[in-house]
């Protein structure tokens, strides 16, 4: 088995700072290596009109919701014009992107300023998505989305909001100090790459005492519940049928990491359920929508009438060779009955939308 290097071993031992250990051995390499930092600054050059030069700090808190971002690079005259918070598995605080974006310059400063959250690869949907929902929900305007797959960017009221993953931003550094011939720094890059490599392979996360209490299991009762409810009122209203187009009953279905059950709407079959993977991988929600379950797949015909909810990031969602699956989102802070009728609500829009394929003449996805 490959070491995972020195930070790698030490971070087995201390599970609670892998996150710090990871932050402070950047941040010593952008401050002791000129090749490292210039091809630092010029990747996030492609995101942000940001000066050539930077210089870089950490700013060590110990509450994690101070509002004190990880990374901080400042111009020749001292003003903030980067802010860098680097993730493994921790959820984003409440300060983050919002109260950050705000500490930046704006264009109408006549500069501009960039806040960057370095994630592991399996995170960078999951948590880009979540970004675009807390500034939308603040009231920012988001712009145009650039970039691609692991680093991308967008300009959010003026300033930019940035996000790559840990492997495409040190494999980029350990380029730039390769170049400048910088051994010690593309050795100390190599230390780090091991840690990020632990931490996105690693499929164990410690457990915390909370997590072995009766809560979890409690809310994973009452998501099925859930489930069932929205169900039976999409059967009861007419919307939902319980049988398919062949007659064959329609119920309870599971598989690895997913349960739920199974429905026909505008002639497609469908299964409504609680998947962990995409759920802690995609959006967060435990409710996802597959569409043509059982069922051949006509994923560009669905796709076109589904066009208007992918401008929400990561709600459709294409898994292995076509299946399709639309996040139903739950509201917070409510009562479940509101939560029951924001899922049936949403499961009728689709149902709107998939109509006119299945008014067209012939099976949407295929026979059952």
């Amino acid at each position: 088995m490959k070491s995972p290097g020195l930070l790698g071993h030490l971070a087995t031992r201390l599970t609670s700072q892998s996150e710090n250990l990871a932050t402070e051995a950047l941040c010593y390499v952008l401050q002791t290596s000129a090749a490292a930092t210039a091809g630092f600054t010029a990747m996030l050059r492609k995101a942000a009109d940001i000066p050539e030069e930077l210089r870089f700090d950490t700013q060590a808190s110990s509450d994690a919701d101070a509002g004190i971002p990880d990374i901080v690079g400042y111009d020749a005259g001292g003003g903030t014009r980067v802010l860098l918070e680097a993730k493994f598995w921790a959820g984003l605080t409440k300060n983050q992107p919002v109260t950050y974006l705000e500490r930046l310059p704006a264009v109408g400063d006549g500069v501009e300023g960039l806040l960057l959250v370095v994630t592991p690869s399996l995170r960078v949907d999951l948590v880009w998505a979540e970004l675009h929902e807390r500034c939308l929900a603040a009231g920012l305007q988001l712009g145009g989305a650039s970039g691609f797959g692991e680093f991308r960017w967008i300009h959010v009221g003026g300033r930019v909001l940035g996000i790559i993953s840990w492997r495409v931003m040190l494999e980029h550094l350990q380029d730039a100090a390769t170049a400048g011939d910088d051994l010690v720094a593309r050795a100390n890059l190599g230390q780090i790459a091991g840690l990020c490599e632990l931490m996105d392979a690693e499929a164990f996360i410690p457990l915390g005492p909370e997590e072995l209490s009766g809560a979890l299991p409690r809310r994973l009762v009452q998501y099925d519940g859930i489930l069932s409810k929205v169900v039976d009122r999409l059967i009861s209203d007419g919307t939902a049928k319980s049988k398919a187009a062949n007659g064959t009953g329609l119920g309870r279905s599971a598989g690895t990491m997913w349960w739920g059950r199974s429905f026909a709407i505008s002639g497609v079959t469908c299964l409504l359920s609680i998947d962990a993977q995409l759920w802690g991988y995609r959006r967060y929600t435990p409710f996802w929508l597959r569409i043509g379950y059982l069922q051949p797949s006509r994923t560009d015909r669905v796709l076109d009438r589904l066009n208007e909810l992918q401008t929400d990031a990561e709600r459709v969602v294409i898994v292995g060779k076509g299946d399709i699956f639309v996040a139903i989102d739950t509201p917070t802070g409510v009562e479940e009955a509101t939560v029951v009728k924001s899922m049936v609500a949403q499961i009728v829009r689709i149902k709107d939308l998939l109509k006119p394929l299945d008014a067209s003449g012939g099976p949407v996805m295929g026979a059952v």
